[in-house]
């Protein structure tokens, strides 16, 4: 389950860091605001909230990006397509990675034990992912 988790770790956060990389240089620092759907900004806030209450706990990353659940990374770049169009092969391509990998993060998140096919197609996935984006 280690290798399943650390492959899930370094492709949620290498698709979090482009959606940021290619927003920061179209919409500098302000760019959730302008990006984000009104639902995603709901979330941000009411979990930010949360984290206040809750401040005996370890919080998330700083940036609002990293509050928003996996399956709205998708949703932010399938939005926002000029934005990724010269740098992903489609829309299709980016959808079914990430919806089949947040199927398999769902399973370890609710402590289940991922098959060894489904790590090997998140294996496939990440090196996918950084094979296409550099």
């Amino acid at each position: 389950m280690q290798r399943a988790y650390l492959l899930l770790f370094v492709l949620e956060n290498i698709v979090r860091d482009l959606i940021t990389a290619r927003f920061l240089e179209s919409d500098g620092s302000d760019w959730f605001e302008k990006r984000a759907t009104a639902p995603m900004k709901r979330t941000v806030e009411e979990r930010k909230q949360k984290e206040q209450r809750d401040m005996w706990h370890t919080g998330r990353n700083k940036e609002q990006l990293y509050y928003l659940d996996f399956g709205d990374l998708s949703k932010l770049i399938i939005n926002h397509w000029s934005n990724f169009e010269d740098l992903l092969p489609g829309q299709p391509w980016v959808q079914s990675r990430l919806d089949e990998a947040e199927k398999s993060r769902n399973v370890i998140a609710h402590t289940n034990v991922l098959s060894s096919e489904e790590v090997d197609r998140l294996e496939m996935y990440v090196s996918d992912w950084i094979k296409q984006t550099g």
